[in-house]
């Protein structure tokens, strides 16, 4: 007899944002984050969400990265803490897009 369980497991729903958050995930592990194209994102799953920029201005304040007109760059200290970074991005992400995405 087989065992369903894994397969079933398998074929679990994907997080409606999990091809933005991979993006990020890889963007961010190769140290360098199109910042551009992730306010254009946002603007198409919400037009009222205000973007990433204070977070990543607050970033590049404490020297975790250097942002350009379109390309932020994690600095050395941004290298080291970029896993926490990623997620807490991720985090900040999923919180601003659930609540856009509640009824008014």
């Amino acid at each position: 007899m087989r065992n369903r369980g894994s397969v079933l497991t398998a074929l679990r729903r994907q997080a409606p944002y999990q091809d933005l958050f991979n993006r990020i995930r890889g963007d961010m592990e190769c140290a360098r984050l199109d910042h551009g194209w992730l306010d254009r994102i946002l603007a198409e799953y919400d037009p009222n969400t205000s973007g990433v920029a204070p977070l990543l201005r607050q970033w590049e304040r404490a020297g975790l990265l250097t942002m350009g007109r379109r390309w932020l760059d994690l600095t050395v200290a941004g290298r080291f803490w970029q896993v926490t970074m990623t997620q807490n991005l991720i985090d900040w992400l999923t919180t601003r897009l659930a609540a856009s995405a509640e009824p008014a």
